[in-house]
């Protein structure tokens, strides 16, 4: 794969989503949000963007220097809203390290996920015509419990179902994830 098409593919998607970022924002068709916070979400989505290219283009050298032979296809942005839905309910070291490792550190917890929230219905608003929209779910093991909390802040910043389901059966957790993808 041509080394050079790659960031180049990543400044695009960037600046794709600067232009969502700009000020023309209007809350209609969604929660009730506030013109202040809608700014601030604006104001972190755009931080959270830059900070994502760089996690990007980090994440492109490490796998590309390990097959430089191969074309390589992921979504840093993808991978970067799953750890951040983690970051709802980790605590402690595991709260920090998470941040560290996608460049969240020094970005406020609330901040963190109202910056999401904002691109995801931003990215979802952006062409009405559009047939394609961004969706997200989190596969859990239905032996465990969720707060209450985790799973409303999920569904709400996230617009991410949660799927129990058990991982013992493999066959089982692939057809769930084709479901939610179909």
């Amino acid at each position: 794969m041509n080394p050079m098409l790659v960031p180049g593919l990543l400044l695009a998607g960037l600046l794709t989503v600067e232009g969502l970022l700009k000020p023309n924002f209007s809350p209609e068709n969604h929660e009730a949000v506030s013109q202040a916070q809608a700014g601030k979400g604006r104001t972190t989505a755009q931080e959270l963007a830059k900070r994502n290219t760089d996690f990007g283009l980090k994440l492109f050298k490490k796998l590309s220097f390990n097959s430089p032979d191969n074309n390589i296809l992921f979504s840093p942005g993808s991978i970067s809203m799953a750890f951040a839905m983690l970051c709802l309910g980790a605590q402690d070291s595991t709260l920090a390290e998470t941040k560290e490792a996608f460049n969240f550190r020094n970005i406020p917890k609330k901040d963190l996920h109202e910056g999401f929230h904002y691109l995801i219905h931003r990215l979802n608003q952006a062409n009405q015509d559009s047939k394609m929209r961004l969706g997200n779910a989190s596969f859990i093991n239905q032996k465990l419990k969720p707060q209450k909390n985790f799973l409303t802040d999920v569904k709400n910043l996230y617009k991410a179902d949660t799927v129990p389901t058990n991982f013992q059966n493999s066959e089982n957790a692939q057809n769930r994830s084709m479901t939610m993808s179909a």
